[in-house]
């Protein structure tokens, strides 16, 4: 199964998730989105886009000459966002650490199955790519 079939069949099967994304974090590039209902396109776009530095190593170790101690620190897996009107939640990709799966939710959606779904989506891109 290919990239785009994967991500439309994920948001046939949850009607509480109103899009998906999937951003290519290291060259900048939006993969695939899909949209359902009354979504602005241009606000899945930001959130995917955002990905890159919500899902990113936190640079606040960084030594005085510009070299840093985070080798051992592992890039987020997971992260949401959280407004009166949306949750957007993102989830990285097991095999392919620079893709970054994206999903935007009504606020008030149960943010433990919303997470399990995108991380389950998440390997499922994997798999696909």
């Amino acid at each position: 199964m290919n990239l785009e079939t994967t991500m439309q069949n994920a948001l046939d099967l949850r009607p509480d998730v109103s899009a998906v994304a999937c951003l290519d974090g290291h060259a900048g590039l939006l993969l695939g989105m899909y949209v359902r209902g009354d979504v602005s396109r241009e606000l899945v776009e930001v959130a995917a886009f955002s990905a890159t530095q919500l899902c990113a190593r936190p640079r606040f170790l960084e030594d005085a000459d510009g070299s840093d101690d985070l080798d051992s620190l592992e890039e987020p897996s997971c992260a949401f966002v959280a407004s009166d009107e949306w949750i957007h939640a993102y989830a990285r990709v097991p095999a392919q650490p620079e893709l970054v799966v994206v999903g935007l939710a009504k606020a008030g959606t149960n943010l433990a199955l919303f997470r399990a779904w995108l991380g389950d989506l998440a390997g499922q891109v994997g798999r696909a790519a």
